[in-house]
Formats: structure tokens, sequence, C-alpha cells
């Protein structure tokens, strides 16, 4: 009997050591899978492959979400922040900076990844130019960074940030100071990258300056490294400042060529803020050059993405505004809370201070409310003065307003009947031909009878035939890039753009709604 106890106690042991065996060998083979995305991650986005890094970025978080591993779950979510950053989706990306940094707080002793998410966050706040949060921020990162770590990393960032700051707030020699310091420390370190990085903020300075040939030299300074044979965001920031500088200095075919390559970079890594940057100053080299078609295009171009980035920036500044409102109401309530057990003295103190914050909070709102009261007479001053602008411009138009009605009427008919804007190379000039009109009385009579211009009126004609196309049933399978080319348009980054525009839905969104609704939507 008691040999029996004794075996049975045994294969419990054995057992339970096993067991406990088990879910080591398990723990640690999920750490080493989860730490393998994570330097997939960060290849991927030294490597400037953006697309691949927004997948490892999915992956790693899946991973480290699934397995508990919180610090991971946190680095992952600031590099899917950094990922929408570059599409100017400045919104959600501090969104998720402000859950990775309510995840990272609650990690006992580990003001490194708390750390991380504070330098990435100052970055966004510089893009939506709320630079003196993003001081604040970057000060905060300072301060954290020998508990980091990488302490010398966290101080680049912070650093390379407050040279950003301070440069937008016309503050160049303070700039200079922290773009210097950075350039130091990472050439202390061999680290490539960063050091190109503050060669793009000290060429800047310098071209804000007015130092435009010091600003060439310091960006040419890249070509002595070989991270910049890499298609890679600081690469194009780069070959953008010689593109400026030399459009400064009237070089314009050296602008033109140094624009171009920076807009084929970030035309491929989708990276918007440098995109419209390019566009518009494309716009003032090709005026110059006399490249009117050229020109005609890229100020198009610049326009459409300057009102998404604008849009974004303006959604985003609202939403921070907000949340420190909330931030100061719920410390008001918990302060509440607690009132019951001060002197009535306290009490007193407290009731006015929430008067006053509320009282406060009230203004701002009334603030907000007057502001946008004044933006809406702005709005409609614009929508006058632009009447007036167009009647101005065609004053002495030989068009009478009854041949504008009469062309309006022929527009209509060319359009609908034979469904001209299928051609993926209409231009507003062969158009013009096909009604035996003026490019500029085409124009005058797309301004007074349409409200509209040229591309916006055909695009509308596109976007509606996109729609029937996803529409039918035999449709189904049809991809995206078909119908875009069916519907008249030459590109589906063009056609996405527009299509989401003009009916609040992607055309996959659509399709999908309108499957399940069974009508046009």
């Amino acid at each position: 009997m008691i040999k029996k106890i004794a075996l049975y106690l045994f294969l419990c042991v054995v057992t339970q050591v096993y067991s406990q065996d088990g879910l080591e060998d398990q723990a640690t083979e999920n750490l080493e899978e989860t730490e393998r995305y994570l330097k997939l991650v960060q290849k991927s986005y030294k490597e400037g492959n953006y697309k691949l890094h927004k997948i490892y970025s999915d992956s790693l978080y899946f991973i480290s979400k699934k397995n508990n591993l919180t610090a991971f779950q946190v680095k992952a979510m600031v590099n899917q922040a950094i990922n929408l950053n570059m599409q100017a989706a400045y919104v959600e990306a501090i969104t998720l900076y402000r859950k990775a940094l309510i995840i990272a707080e609650k990690i006992p002793n580990d003001k490194h990844t708390q750390t991380l998410v504070l330098v990435n966050l100052g970055n966004t706040y510089n893009n939506v130019e709320l630079y003196e949060k993003s001081i604040e921020t970057m000060k905060k990162v300072l301060k954290n960074a020998e508990d980091t770590k990488t302490p010398d990393l966290m101080k680049m960032g912070a650093l390379n940030g407050l040279s950003i700051s301070y440069s937008a707030l016309d503050n160049e020699k303070e700039s200079l100071v922290y773009a210097n310091q950075v350039k130091r420390i990472a050439e202390k370190k061999g680290n490539e990258s960063i050091i190109l990085t503050s060669l793009n903020h000290i060429s800047n300075s310098h071209y804000k300056l007015g130092a435009y040939q010091k600003a060439i030299e310091t960006a040419s300074e890249a070509n002595n490294y070989k991270y910049f044979k890499k298609n890679t965001r600081v690469k194009a920031w780069l070959l953008v400042n010689i593109g400026v500088a030399n459009l400064k200095l009237k070089s314009y075919n050296e602008a033109e060529k140094h624009l171009n390559q920076a807009l084929s970079i970030a035309a491929e890594k989708n990276i918007e803020e440098i995109i419209m940057v390019c566009y518009e100053n494309l716009t003032k080299v090709y005026q110059e050059l006399d490249k009117k078609v050229a020109f005609i295009n890229a100020e198009k171009k610049y326009n459409e993405i300057r009102i998404a980035v604008l849009n974004n920036q303006k959604k985003a500044i609202t939403d921070e505004l907000k949340e420190e409102i909330k931030a100061k109401e719920k410390a008001i309530l918990d302060q509440k809370e607690t009132a019951i057990f001060l002197s009535e003295q306290q009490k007193t103190i407290l009731w006015f201070s929430t008067f006053c914050v509320f009282g406060l909070g009230g203004l701002f709102w009334i603030y907000i409310k007057r502001n946008d009261q004044k933006n809406t007479i702005k709005k409609t001053k614009r929508e006058v003065d632009g009447i007036n602008v167009i009647t101005e411009k065609y004053k002495n138009s030989s068009l009478s307003p009854e041949d504008r009605i009469s062309f309006k009427q022929k527009i209509a008919k060319v359009i609908e009947e034979e469904k001209v804007y299928l051609n993926h190379d209409l231009t507003q000039a062969s158009f013009a031909q096909k009604l035996a009109l003026s490019s500029h009385h085409l124009s005058e009579v797309l301004s007074f009878e349409f409200d509209t211009n040229f591309y916006q009126l055909i695009n509308s004609y596109r976007i509606e035939e996109a729609k029937r196309l996803l529409g039918l049933p035999t449709n189904k399978n049809y991809k995206i890039l078909a119908v875009a080319y069916d519907s008249g348009f030459k590109s589906k980054t063009t056609f996405n753009r527009v299509f989401k525009e003009q009916t609040g839905y992607t055309p996959t969104e659509y399709r999908e709604k309108m499957n399940k609704s069974g009508s046009t939507l």
C-alpha cells in the first residue's frame, strides 16, 4: 500500500514537472516568435518597405496580444500608428498612441515602453502643428531617457522632435542646436538613418534662414552614406530640400529633377505630406519653365491632397482639445467624489474651482461656436467673392447668357449620349474642340452654368458609371481596378479617392452595402 502511494506521488511530481517544462517551452517559443516579428517590423521600416511594415506590425499586435506579451503589444501599436501617421491619418494615430500609453503605464517598472510611446506621440503633435504640446512631450522623453533600455535612441528621438518644433515656431537657431546634437550622437552610434534625419533638419533650417547653397550642400552630404541608396521617407525629404533650395536659386531644371525624384519615392511609399509639398513646389517650377499642362496638373493634384491633409490636421487638433477638456472634467469629478472628506472651507474652494473650470469650458465652447459662425461667414464671403471673381474674369466675354445656356444643353447632351467621360485621355482642350468652343469659353460655361470645373464634372459622371457597374449582379466578383478603368479613370488611386469623396464609401464598401440592400446607395 505504501509502495502504491509512493508511486502515485512520484508520478504526480513527474507529471507536474513535465507539465511545467511544457508551459515554459511554449512561453519561450511564443516569446521567440514575437521577437522575430518585432525584428521584421524594424527591418521593413528601416528599408523603407512601409506596406510590409504595416503587415508585420499587425501580425506582431495579434501575436503579442494573444500571448499576453504587453510590452510587445504596445510596440506593435506604436508601429501601427507610425504607419497611419505617414498616410496623414493623424486622428487615428493619436488615438492609437493614447491607447498604447494607457497599456504601457500599467506595465510595472517599464519606463522604456512608456517613453517609446511618448516620443512617437510627440512627433505626431508636430504633424498636426501642436508644437507647444510636442515640446512638452519631448522634454518628458528627455527626462525619462536614462531610465530606458536605449537612452541614446530616446534622446535622439526627443531632440529631433524639438528641432522640428522650434523650426516650425521660426526659432531656427534653437532648432539647429537640437539637430546638431542629434547628428553628434548618431555619428557616435554609427546610426546612418538618424544621421540622414539630422542632415534633413539642418538643411531645412539653413533654407529657412536664406542660406540656400548651404542647405543644398548639407542635404547633399547624405550621398556619403549607404543608407541614402534606399528609397525611404528621409531620402524623399532630403531631395525636397535640394529641390526647393534650387528653386530659390532659380536653378529650375535642377529643382524639377530633385522634386520629381522625391515625388516618385513619396508616391511609391504613399507619404501624403511629401507628395503635397512636391506638387506645391512643382507648380512654381512649371510656371517658371512655362510648362502649362504640367503646371495645371500639378496645381490640381496639390489642391486635392492639400484639402485632405488639412482636414486630417483640423480633426486631430479638435479631438485633442476635446480630450483635454474631458481630462479636466474627470479631474473635477474625482475631486467632487472626495469632497465629503474635506472641511467646509476646502469644499468652498473646491466648488469655486469647479465653477471656474466649467465656466472656462463654457467660454471655450462659446468661442468655438463663434469661431464656427465666423468661418461660415468667411465661407459665404469666399463663395460670393468667388462669384464676383468669375464675373470679373469673364466680364469681357463674347458669350451672352443665352449662349451659355445653349452650350450648357449641348455639353449635357454630348456627355450623356456619347459618354465621352469613358475616354481615359479626355482633356478640357479636346472636349472644347468637340463642342466647337475655345477652352476658355468652355471654362466660362462650366463656371456659370454648372458651378464646377471640367474635371469635377467629368469625374461626377465617371462615379455614376462606376456605381452602376458595381451594382450589376454579374459584376459581383469584378475587380475594382477593372471598374475604375471601365468608368474612365486611368488610376485606381484617383478612382478610390474621388469615389470616397463623392459617396462617402470606398468602392469595395459601396459594393458590399449595395449587395446587402439590393438598391443604389
